[in-house]
């Protein structure tokens, strides 16, 4: 037994030979792994046995993950860091641990029921299996990759516990098989979901082999039953301290994460699961990636398939066992590949929790086992003596065709580039929350996500953790933070006044605290969900503890109960019993003779092996070490592989174009090698050399390539793009050379995380794809070379304004000083191109389908100015928008509330103008959002002037590539004829219902079916239910400047309108058609009906009682306040946040035909606006051109007063204006506002 368990051993180690370089493979996952990992293991060193929760994840504000996760992974890497690995080499040795053990665990599985020779064969099949290696080497999803090593195991447990025998000799297969599945479930809990299914199928199997194979009595197949059932609760048992929080606090985490992939998308092809090369290729994990990574493998289908046609032709020839494995496996095969598969869809939507598993390949891992069982028939349908011919020749097979084509990719990362520091700076350069993508397991009080924090940015650029959330931490509180625990958090408070302080610590139940060792209670924070605390005057001494609740202390309380009966079921399997009891098994402690045909007893399962020496043990041995010595070959072949020469700071080796091999990359600052966890101020000039080796013979053209590089990150935001500058050839032919380049980081880059993004453009050029990628920075990236981290400080030098000048102030809180603009990158564009602008006429020029490259500078007069959102569009003269770009700042890597009082930032927003936006003269505007209010602009001298900064007209030329129709974005796609020229594919109406004098905006999208030589008008229009029209507008198709004469075929174009339903429509339904006209025709060419709506009768509400207080206020001639009220009054206390709520009632006099905006603001007494609410009348249910003359129209609004506001009186004024520009109607010669009342703040 000894010698075939080493050998299963040997044979497993080629599947290690991808764990000797020192880097770590660069998959999708791996990182992740180690990460929670060292938060395990801090855990322990600070005396936490049971990690729940991750203080460094999230940003540094910490994350339950562990409640609910499964640990072991971690727990297992944890204890060979704790023998003095590193994290790397510590992840390395506990998969190695784990390749092995599936291995052994597969064998051992398959000896109960086939040959040794057979059992032998389907271990190796199980190691090698692609899926069971890409999750190891590509995915990096370790939890998974270890729980496949359990799936063998936990049915050799349940198998050996029904044997037939005494109790007391099955004790250990029950304590076997309680931890085989208990450490499944710690492992991966989603595979032990799906993997219980098949367990429950394999008892009921068991238990009808015990009736039929055994003749078993329903006696013994309760009692049979009775263990199963056990064994199996007291696994639940064991992990009771997981599975019960994970069950009953599940509601207390955002789960919506796990699924922000639709399972719809990922449901493989036929031709992308079966395999398709004799060596078996494993592609990269990335959608595009020629090869599709998850596929089964040449054996699985071949020999796994020959396997189940052999069981089934020669199902005499083998015992009842064995007959019912391969109908299981041939079963549960088949039920995988079905989920795996689109059919199962339905099933997906249907069962519970099944969606949670993400991805349909995933039943890949179900695959797996009964494929490798399935081969072990084709060794066994063999007699003995050609069964040494057969497996070997197989496992050879086996081993050649699944190991030649393993080449994962590696990283630049070693052991010592692994520390909580790194995994602050991972976060924040790939856009994750924790170590998890959409911010799985993250507390419900969390709403709004955030990409960055203080303390994470602290962390990575090496200077000192606030040990407060400063933008809503009371600032009159000081605060130190004297130690930040796994559970627990010390602080020193000193405050002249009662103050709240906002901890960097995100909320979780469990959380307690204490000031001077009392008890406090604990505040949330909205909407970022973190621990707030209320500090009395004077200094104290504050502490959080994180403890259990009463479910995790009942979950914890059965896991002891459970591993107290595990030991006492251990300890009853291993004492052995009284004398008197070991005489009556036989005469002078001799067992009887078995009865003729009947098996002995086996030896008992740790009865330990004597080892004899002679011929076969020798040439055993021989065997072994003959295959160990074949593994240097391996190493050294991999070895070869990823290690480029060494000319650079950072190797790498990555193949472009089949033209060129980037080898790796020096970063220095004024000559000195900057270090991986250096960081630089904005305006620094970066010095770039990235060394190449040509491919090839063809030196010329090797030799007008160009390298190039940007100074990017995450979101591929362009901030500095430059090409080679100097080469320096470093061989005689001069196929190996150095490209020298200097990047300038932009004065007022926001401090933060960045990279590199490098590659190489051909003569023509076109940028050279990477083709292969053996060694790369951190992670496999798709379609680019993204080298890094740079970090980056703030910088003290000049700041060098952008080539557009502005004076866009949003009240007083932020200053927009400068803009410039740029064709940035897209799918069709590698380098960015400079615009032409004429700054002296407001006009730029570019074209649709091109991105709109926004480049801003910020000032922030005060520090945290608030939280802002910029919003850029690009409209036209009616308002429509034709292109809308809404982000934080730095795409919500460095947003406002971070901001520094008089604080310069450079900002960038990449606005896509859609392909089919029809050319012509466009506006491109901007905005700041607070929530859901926009700031106002304000003129020199304080006043209100809008809330949309017109920075410059835009004029765009077609497209040079045709729009797509799969590539339009519209809410319903329809393709309809109109006319033999034109047809509609797509349209957006918006509503369904508007009442009299509302407008309805329209999006129609046209396709040219043919060469258009008309000049057609579109005429949309309402029609009552009496075929007369109740509103029309007519316009060209798809813009003035566009006329359908110049379309060619297949021209795909947007057009937009607004329709103004009449004031003296009745209540009803109506019609909407659209009608294509040819110039001077009245009869349509071509009349399509779009749909119908619903007309609301007029509602003729009585005025608002609330609004109390008469006056009469006439605006621009149009519209008349004849009343208001304020609640709760015109007093308010000053300190806290607050809110007036002003009640109004207006008077139409003269038909309007514009949707005028309401205003409502309140002023200091020199002018300055601190608080305001805009909107249009009655939250938009009676737009301004519904109404009649002398018709009463009652509104509303609510104005949030900020606690900051000191006490004083303000003026409450009110006023409107139009959207479209922010211009106001007048009251007379000097006056657009009236001033209702003043509000006084008392303190």
């Amino acid at each position: 037994m000894l010698f075939r368990l080493l050998l299963v051993a040997a044979l497993s180690a080629f599947a290690l030979i991808p764990l000797t370089p020192a880097h770590f493979f660069a998959s999708s996952d791996g990182l992740y792994h180690i990460y929670r990992a060292m938060e395990v293991y801090r855990c322990l060193q600070s005396g936490v046995l049971i990690c729940r929760w991750m203080p460094d994840q999230f940003l540094g504000y910490g994350t339950p993950l562990l409640n609910l996760y499964s640990p072991a992974v971690y727990y297992v890497i944890a204890a060979f860091h704790a023998l003095g690995l590193g994290w790397v080499n510590a992840t390395k040795a506990s998969m190695a641990v784990f390749m092995v053990f599936s291995g052994l665990a597969a064998y051992g599985y398959a000896t109960d029921f086939l040959s040794r020779r057979a059992a032998l064969l389907v271990a190796v099949v199980y190691v090698y299996v692609p899926y069971h290696l890409v999750n190891a080497y590509y995915r990096g999803d370790l939890p998974e990759f270890f729980a496949m090593a359990w799936f063998p195991a936990i049915l050799w447990a349940f198998g050996r516990l029904v044997r037939p025998g005494p109790i007391r000799r099955r004790l250990p297969y029950f304590a076997a098989a309680a931890l085989c599945y208990a450490g499944l479930i710690l492992t991966h809990n989603l595979s032990a979901y799906i993997y219980t299914g098949v367990l429950v199928l394999y008892c009921a199997f068991l238990l009808l082999r015990g009736l039929v194979e055994e003749s078993g009595t329903p006696r013994h197949a309760l009692r049979a039953a009775a263990l199963l059932l056990g064994a199996t609760i007291l696994a639940y048992g064991l992990t009771a301290y997981l599975s019960l929080p994970a069950i009953f606090e599940k509601h207390l985490v955002q789960l919506d994460g796990l699924l922000y992939v639709s399972h719809a998308d990922h449901f493989p092809t036929l031709q992308q699961i079966m395999p398709n090369h004799l060596i078996h290729t494993y592609g990269i994990i990335f959608p595009e990636s020629p090869e599709y990574a998850y596929k089964m493998g040449l054996v699985q289908v071949v020999l796994g398939g020959l396997g189940a046609v052999v069981a089934l032709l020669f199902y005499r020839g083998f015992p009842f066992r064995a007959r019912g494995e391969a109908a299981i496996s041939v079963f549960v095969f088949a039920v995988a590949f079905w989920f795996a598969r689109p059919e199962s869809l339905w099933a997906w939507d249907w069962v519970p929790l099944l969606p949670y598993a993400q991805f349909p390949w995933r039943f890949l891992l179900l695959m797996a086992l009964p494929t490798s069982v399935l081969t072990g028939f084709l060794v066994d349908l063999f007699a003995e003596r050609w069964r040494a011919y057969v497996a070997p020749l197989l496992i050879v097979f086996t081993l050649l065709t699944n190991t030649l084509g393993l080449r994962p990719i590696m990283a630049n990362a070693v052991d010592g580039d692994v520390d909580l520091a790194e995994s602050t700076r991972f976060e924040l350069m790939y856009h994750l929350l924790g170590t998890t993508v959409a911010g799985e397991y993250i507390p419900i009080w969390v709403e709004e996500k955030p990409f960055i924090s203080p303390e994470a940015l602290a962390i990575v650029l090496g200077r000192p953790s606030p040990a407060v959330h400063v933008p809503t931490s009371d600032p009159r509180v000081t605060v130190e933070r004297l130690d930040k625990g796994s559970d627990e958090q010390t602080y020193r408070a000193d405050s002249p006044v009662e103050g709240r302080i906002v901890l960097n610590t995100a909320y979780f139940p469990g959380w307690r605290a204490t000031i001077d060792g009392a008890p406090t209670d604990i505040e949330i924070t909205d909407p970022e969900g973190l621990i707030a605390l209320r500090v009395p005057p004077g200094q104290h001494l504050v502490g959080l503890q994180f403890e259990d609740t009463p479910i995790r202390t009942l979950g914890e309380r059965i896991s002891l109960f459970s591993l107290v009966m595990l030991l006492a079921v251990l300890t009853l399997a291993w004492v052995r019993p009284p004398a008197r009891i070991r005489r009556s098994v036989g005469a002078h402690g001799v067992r009887p003779a078995p009865a003729l045909g009947v098996r002995a007893p086996a030896m008992h399962p740790y009865a330990a092996a004597r080892l004899h020496l002679n011929r076969q043990s020798l040439a055993r041995t021989g065997l072994i070490v003959a295959i160990m010595l074949l593994l240097p070959f391996g190493v050294a072949f991999y070895s070869r592989a990823y290690q480029p020469p060494p000319l650079a700071q950072h190797p790498l080796k990555i193949n472009l174009g089949d033209t060129l091999m980037l080898l790796g990359y020096d970063l220095r600052v004024g000559g000195q090698l900057l270090g991986r966890t250096d960081s630089v101020p904005a305006g620094t000039r970066l010095e770039l050399a990235t060394y190449w080796r040509g491919i090839g013979p063809d030196a010329e053209r090797i030799a007008r390539t160009q390298p190039y590089a940007r100074l990017s990150n995450i979101d591929e935001q362009n901030w500095a793009f430059v090409t080679e500058s100097g080469r320096a050839s470093l061989d005689a032919d001069g196929h190996t050379f150095r490209s020298d380049t200097a990047i300038d980081v932009p004065s007022g880059l926001p401090p933060g995380v960045y990279q590199i993004d490098l590659g190489a453009f051909t003569r023509e050029g076109r940028p050279l794809p990477v083709r292969n990628m053996e060694l790369v920075e951190l992670l496999p990236t798709q379609g680019s070379i993204r080298v890094g981290p740079i970090q980056v400080r703030a910088g003290g030098g000049p700041i060098a304004q952008l080539s557009v000048a502005s004076s866009a102030n949003y009240e007083n809180r932020v200053r927009l000083e400068s803009f410039d603009l740029q064709v940035g990158l897209s799918d069709r564009r590698s380098a960015p191109l400079p615009i032409l602008v004429d700054a002296a006429a407001g006009l730029a020029r570019t074209r649709a389908g091109e991105t709109l490259q926004l480049d801003l500078l910020w000032r922030s007069p005060r520090a945290h100015p608030g939280r802002f959102t910029v919003s850029a569009s690009l409209e036209d003269e009616q308002g429509f928008k034709w292109a809308v770009r809404d982000s934080e700042p730095a795409d919500r890597m460095y947003p406002t509330w971070m901001w520094s009082a008089d604080e310069t930032v450079r900002d960038q927003l990449r606005m896509p103008i859609p392909a089919e936006t029809p050319p012509g003269r466009y506006r491109l505007q901007l905005k700041l959002v607070e929530g859901e209010r926009p700031l106002s602009l304000l003129d020199g001298g304080g006043s209100p002037i809008g809330a949309t900064a017109r920075l410059i007209d835009v004029e765009l030329a077609r497209s040079e590539i045709q729009a797509r129709e799969r590539d339009v974005q519209i809410a319903e796609r329809r393709r309809r004829k109109v006319t033999d020229d034109l047809e509609l594919i797509g349209e957006d109406v918006g509503r369904t219902e508007l009442g009299a004098g509302e407008s309805l905006d329209v999006v129609l999208v046209w396709r040219a079916t043919r060469d258009v030589r008309r000049d057609y008008t579109a005429r949309l229009g309402l029609v009552g239910p009496d075929g007369n029209p109740w509103g029309d507008v007519t316009a060209a198709p798809a813009g003035a400047a566009n006329p359908t004469s110049r379309w060619e075929r297949g021209d795909v174009f947007r057009g937009q309108y607004r329709l103004r339903l009449n004031r003296s429509a009745e209540a009803g339904a109506a019609r909407l058609v659209v009608e294509l006209l040819e110039p001077g025709a009245d009869k349509p060419a071509g009349r399509v009906e779009l749909g119908q709506l619903t007309v609301k009768p007029r509602e003729g509400r009585a005025a608002a009682d609330a609004a109390t207080t008469p006056v009469d206020l006439l605006f621009g001639e149009r519209a008349r306040l004849v009343a208001f009220g304020v609640q709760p009054g015109l007093q308010l206390p000053a300190g806290r946040p607050s809110e007036l709520e002003l009640a109004l009632l207006w008077q139409a006099e003269r038909p309007m035909d514009l949707p005028y905006t309401v205003f409502t603001q309140l002023l200091t007494p020199e002018g300055k606006l601190v608080a305001q609410h805009d909107g249009p009348p009655d939250d938009g249910q009676r737009p301004t051109t519904g109404w009649q003359p002398g018709e009463r129209v009652p509104d509303s609004h609510r104005i949030p007063v900020p606690s900051d506001l000191p006490p004083g009186q303000y003026a409450l004024i009110v006023g409107l204006y139009d959207p479209r520009d922010g211009a106001r109607l007048a009251m007379g010669p000097d006056r657009n506002y009236a001033e209702l009342a003043t509000v006084t703040l008392a303190p």
